[in-house]
């Protein structure tokens, strides 16, 4: 028989039994869900492939079985030799639409074509390679791809034969017939309709998603004559069945679970054995110190410690009502000076150099050099307003994306050519290095938010570098494109790369005083890149500059 002393104890005891049930339960819901999802995942898999694999063979088989029928044909066999133009016009030609095909090409016995035909799809002549002719003579029937200038096309090629000669084997081939289909675009978004699925053709196999319970995915190798591959097929649907949404919501059950039982373990000590151990040692003692501390107490025990010393509560209170009341101060007048700062220093240039402008005896260049400083004093004042609005509209959720196709070298000479004044005004020696395969590319994209990015970065590339270079392009990364901005500047330590990012903040706390800004800036950058999909990062080296990195999606279809 467990003894214990203590209600806390015996608290502590019951929510520990309460613990062990619940993690049993848990434990074999979660694995019975784990159990599941596999099952449902397995039979979703097959289903696709089956279905892949079956809508794949049927599209194949109109095309064999077209090459089959026109070429056991004594008219086949009789143009072979005669190479009537008259026949080839009336049955070559028109079974480019009749066998719903791209491109005809027939060959005589020594591999030479005797009639060629093709829809306005393919203008390509004379790509079917010899292997695939020679393997005819032995097997007498193929089907295989190639990869042309149009793009990926399947051929099905039969060998020519008397009408008689059904099944090939009975004569001497007196020609072969190849036909072709584009798999094109049309033929991809048709695939798709009739899959539910997305269709893609890649160059390599597509990485094992087996981890990825989100997408069921079949991949079909494509092969030429020789049985090399020549492409793949790609078809991924989404898995939309909420199993990892039940996992998350048991863990999350049991997190907070637990989380409660600490909370609650913690509480139970704060608000009912302290206190009943502060209130035995008043009542032993009359110590002050407990009567001090019963008076922080919750509920009913703050009143018995109220009427122990009334005294002390009433001085208690008021010291951390004081405190409280300064450190809130203290933060809005943190928070205050920074914007008002901001704010008040153009203000003053603008009120100071109009006011100066009454004068009646400045000169022509008096007034432009005044006008000037009024005009930047304004800038710097709607900057700043700006970036509170744009901080704001992101923080409520305001902020939309407006997405459009932006072509990516002409972005790059726009920026150049804003952005190219300020850097010579300040000496510095402006560079774009664009990717030479992004030539005549578009990216698709919020193009507004594309400019505020790279206008905060360059402005800060251009306000902390006295000399040197700044640099900014673009790479190709995979399926995204990678910008930089790269200077030469004053850099940021390694331990405040990150904090950049966050509202109101520079690099250095004592850099406001020598250049201005609320430190908004690169907090709107973050934002802005997430929105469109993407990541931003920082690479620094106090004294030799830093570089800013940020990746898009590559993805051009509106």
């Amino acid at each position: 028989m467990i003894k214990l002393k203590t209600i806390f104890a015996r608290i502590v005891l019951l929510l520990s039994i309460s613990g062990i049930i619940f993690m049993l339960l848990f434990t074999s819901l979660y694995f019975y869900t784990l159990l599941q999802e596999k099952q449902v995942y397995d039979a979703s898999q097959e289903q696709f492939y089956n279905e892949v694999e079956s809508l794949l063979d049927l599209n194949s088989e109109s095309m064999r079985l077209a090459a089959n029928d026109f070429t056991h044909s004594d008219g086949m066999v009789e143009f072979t030799r005669s190479r009537s133009t008259k026949w080839y016009n009336e049955h070559i030609i028109g079974a480019i639409n009749s066998f719903k095909v791209d491109y005809i090409c027939v060959y005589d016995t020594a591999f030479n074509i005797i009639g060629e035909a093709s829809s306005l799809k393919i203008l390509s002549r004379r790509f079917i390679p010899q292997a695939a002719v020679v393997a005819l003579q032995k097997h007498h029937f193929s089907n295989f791809f190639l990869l042309t200038t149009e793009g990926l096309v399947e051929v099905s090629a039969a060998s020519i034969h008397p009408t008689f000669d059904r099944y090939h084997n009975k004569t001497a081939p007196s020609g072969y017939m190849f036909l072709v289909r584009l798999w094109d675009q049309s033929f991809k978004t048709r695939l798709s309709k009739i899959t539910s699925s997305r269709v893609n053709f890649q160059d390599l196999p597509e990485q094992n998603k087996a981890y990825d319970h989100s997408i069921v995915l079949v991949s079909k190798n494509l092969t030429d004559p020789l049985n090399k591959t020549v492409s793949h097929i790609v078809f991924s649907r989404a898995f939309n069945l909420n199993f990892r949404t039940s996992k998350y919501l048991l863990l999350i059950l049991v997190l907070s679970f637990f989380l409660g039982l600490i909370v609650f373990i913690i509480y139970a000590r704060l608000w009912v054995y302290l206190p009943l151990d502060l209130i035995k040692r008043i009542l032993e003692s009359e110590n002050s110190d407990s009567i001090q501390k019963l008076q922080q107490s919750q509920g009913e025990f703050s009143y018995i410690g109220t009427l122990f010393e009334d005294y002390f509560r009433q001085r208690k209170n008021l010291e951390l009502a004081k405190l409280k009341a300064e450190e809130s101060d203290q933060l809005k007048s943190a928070f205050l000076s920074n914007i008002a700062h901001e704010i008040r220093t153009p203000m003053h240039g603008i009120l100071g150099f109009a006011d100066l402008l009454k004068t009646t005896s400045l000169s022509g260049e008096q007034m432009q050099e005044y006008i000037s400083i009024i005009e930047k004093s304004s800038a710097r004042m709607l900057n700043t307003i700006t970036d509170l609005i744009d901080i704001s509209r992101i923080e409520s959720g305001q902020a939309v994306t407006d997405f459009s196709l932006v072509n990516i070298y002409a972005h790059s000479d726009s920026m150049f050519a804003l952005f190219k004044p300020q850097a010579d005004k300040k000496g510095l020696h402006l560079l774009v290095k664009n990717a030479a395969d992004l030539e005549g590319c578009f990216l698709r994209t919020d193009r507004q938010k594309l400019d505020t990015i790279f206008t905060q970065l360059l402005k800060n590339a251009i306000k902390y570098t006295n000399k040197g270079v700044i640099e900014f392009g673009n790479n190709r990364n995979g399926g995204y494109i990678e910008f930089h901005v790269k200077d030469t500047g004053i850099g940021i330590e390694k331990d405040k790369q990150l904090s950049v990012f966050d509202r109101f903040t520079q690099a250095d706390n004592s850099l406001s005083k020598h250049y201005e800004g609320a430190g908004l800036g690169l907090a709107i950058t973050k934002a802005y890149v997430e929105m469109l999909g993407g990541t931003i990062r920082v690479e620094s080296e106090p004294g030799k500059g830093s570089t800013f990195y940020f990746i898009l999606p590559y993805n051009t279809a509106l």
